[in-house]
């Protein structure tokens, strides 16, 4: 919420896929989201489906970003 800037990146390397999108809003407290929201629950889940993995990184203030890699199996 209040981002003024959002970035979206995405890049490959022969063994893995990486998605980053980060913005400068408001982030938020990751120990004060409740349990029914379950975005962040379901994009992890989907990450792990793909033996990938999801990072988040959030303060109130301090924008957030949400990292997905998943690695290219051959």
């Amino acid at each position: 919420a209040g981002a003024r800037i959002c970035r979206v990146r995405l890049t490959t390397t022969p063994g893995e896929v990486r998605l980053l999108v980060a913005d400068d809003g408001a982030g938020f407290d990751t120990n004060e989201v409740s349990d029914g929201r379950l975005g962040l629950v379901g994009l992890n889940e989907r990450a792990r489906l793909l033996h990938g993995q999801l990072r988040l990184e959030t303060s109130p203030g301090a924008g957030t970003a949400v990292e997905v890699v998943v690695p290219l199996l051959s």
